[in-house]
């Protein structure tokens, strides 16, 4: 195989039985989940060689549904009479988050250090991590998953009897959009999946009055999605993103930047707490 404009190898299996489409594999990785293609690989051009015909095709190497590629955090939260808020979140992952955790995992202060810095901050930029235990970070046919306990003070703001606080889910996609127009595409990155489940509990003698809505926001290449739940003592929220393309072009740049503005302000949606008797800053 002519390897002068190549930098490296790996497997095509072609259509078989057994295999109703070909598709590449990457032989080279370590700790990635083995239905995953790596990112890089993904929408690159290929010389595929067949040592048994003696033939050779150019093939582009597709990109992975961004179901492919997933990372879940799921939080079941406390909000304290003393306006922190405290409890467990479990950090599932397929594709490179699982794959990096997988690695961290092998030295246990580089996993403590990406867990509290990247996924803790994650959910609220006040919180710290109080314990977590590695629970699946060695097999590759399986997420891995990490389970946690953190804590964040002051979560909630006074205003007369209500509390206010945003929901512990740090995503925003307006880093993608600041320029007011562009001269080359957006690029994204590889297709991939992040979502998030909370459950909140309100301070004994409070309840919730007023909930982020249920939405649905979607283009070509972003999808948004959110359902919410709500009694007077318990709110679930359920979130999706998923990024379907790898690049946004040129004349598409202006509609998903109105798109990421939309996305923006459900985001900043806040949720509203009647504050129970004895609640500091209350009004009596």
């Amino acid at each position: 195989v002519p390897m002068q404009q190549f930098n490296h190898a790996i497997v095509y299996v072609p259509a078989q039985e057994g295999l109703e489409t070909g598709r590449f594999y990457d032989p080279t990785v370590d700790a990635l989940d083995v239905d995953v293609l790596r990112h890089d690989d993904q929408g690159t051009w290929s010389l595929v060689f067949d040592p048994n015909q003696k033939t050779h095709t150019w093939r582009q190497i597709g990109f992975q549904a961004p179901e492919l590629d997933i990372t879940s955090k799921d939080l079941i939260a406390q909000i304290e009479m003393d306006g922190s808020l405290s409890g467990e979140l479990e950090l599932s992952a397929k594709g490179r988050i699982g794959e990096y955790l997988r690695k961290s995992a092998r030295n246990p202060e580089t996993l403590k250090q990406f867990l509290a810095r990247r996924i803790v901050v994650g959910v609220l930029p006040s919180a710290k991590m109080v314990e977590h235990l590695a629970v699946a970070v060695t097999e590759v046919v399986k997420p891995a998953k990490i389970r946690l306990t953190l804590k964040a003070p002051n979560v909630v703001r006074t205003e007369g009897r209500s509390l206010r606080m945003r929901v512990p889910i740090v995503w925003n996609p307006s880093a993608w959009f600041v320029l007011p127009e562009r001269r080359y595409p957006l690029l994204l990155g590889t297709p991939r999946t992040e979502t998030w489940k909370v459950e909140l509990t309100a301070p004994e003698g409070g309840r919730f009055e007023r909930a982020p809505k249920s939405t649905i926001l979607e283009s070509e290449c972003l999808y948004y999605g959110r359902s919410v739940k709500r009694t007077k003592t318990r709110l679930e929220i359920e979130q999706t993103v998923k990024i379907k393309c790898e690049r946004v072009p040129v004349d598409r740049y202006a509609a998903h930047r109105k798109l990421g503005a939309e996305i923006g302000r459900v985001v900043d949606e806040e949720v509203v707490i009647r504050a129970p008797r004895g609640w500091v800053g209350a009004e009596r």
